[in-house]
């Protein structure tokens, strides 16, 4: 993922300095913590703790996200993310807990993984942009990641899934003096139970030489259940960014 934005990023930046389009990089780290359950659509009960079971440990991994804006009013502007989400951890099972047909011996010491890596592109408009900015529009996260389960004595489960979720979009920001500004956003659904959501706040600066940086927190919660399916994962931490502002 982080090649194809890099790549979509050196195109976009020469667009920004022949004037075309306006552009906001932002990028950097992300330390998170994740806590909360998974089940497979296999087992009727056998929740797996990400702490617990899983051994999951705090972690910081990269995220980034491309802004591109134009001044044609009906042509809703663009933001493009990536977040590389891949939670590891050495935990021990009890209770002789199954995912994926296969079920793991009380006690199990293992070695999980769950990713979460996704990219998102969004589409929004400015619906006021003067003493303060605020955005509204969609954004849909794409998700093709995996759970691997290991006790290194040959019991091996794994399953894969793939899920386009679409998302209400929306930002605030707040601009104060010396360059700093105060704000923002969210994706967000609510749907028969389930619910996703994705937000952020922060404080940012930009200099007059392009350069900037954005310091906030993020919190990324799923609330799914699917017949026998379930994930209840909060991944959530403070972040930081480096932006370059056309």
């Amino acid at each position: 993922m982080r090649v194809y934005f890099t790549l979509i990023l050196l195109g976009l930046t020469s667009l920004a300095h022949a004037d075309v389009i306006g552009l906001r990089i932002s990028g950097g780290i992300w330390s998170y913590e994740a806590t909360g359950d998974i089940r497979d659509s296999a087992s009727v009960t056998d929740n797996f703790n990400l702490k617990d079971d899983f051994g999951m440990k705090d972690d910081e991994v990269f995220s980034g996200f491309i802004y591109i804006e134009h001044p044609v009013p009906v042509i809703p502007n663009i933001r493009i993310g990536t977040t590389s989400l891949d939670l590891s951890g050495n935990g021990s099972i009890t209770g002789g807990k199954t995912w994926n047909g296969v079920t793991f011996p009380d006690p199990s010491d293992v070695i999980s993984s769950v990713d979460l890596s996704h990219n998102e592109i969004g589409l929004y408009y400015e619906i006021v942009d003067t003493v303060f900015d605020f955005d509204l529009g969609i954004n849909v996260k794409l998700f093709d990641g995996t759970v691997s389960i290991s006790d290194g004595l040959g019991n091996d489960a794994s399953s894969s899934f793939s899920e386009t979720i679409p998302m209400l979009y929306g930002s605030v920001g707040v601009p104060l003096p010396a360059g700093f500004s105060i704000g923002g956003d969210i994706s967000y659904i609510s749907y028969n139970g389930d619910s996703f959501s994705d937000y952020f706040v922060n404080v940012r600066w930009d200099s007059s030489f392009l350069l900037g940086v954005e310091v906030g927190y993020r919190s990324f919660i799923i609330d799914y259940t699917d017949g026998n399916k379930i994930v209840d994962v909060a991944i959530k931490g403070p972040y930081i960014n480096a932006r370059l502002v056309f």
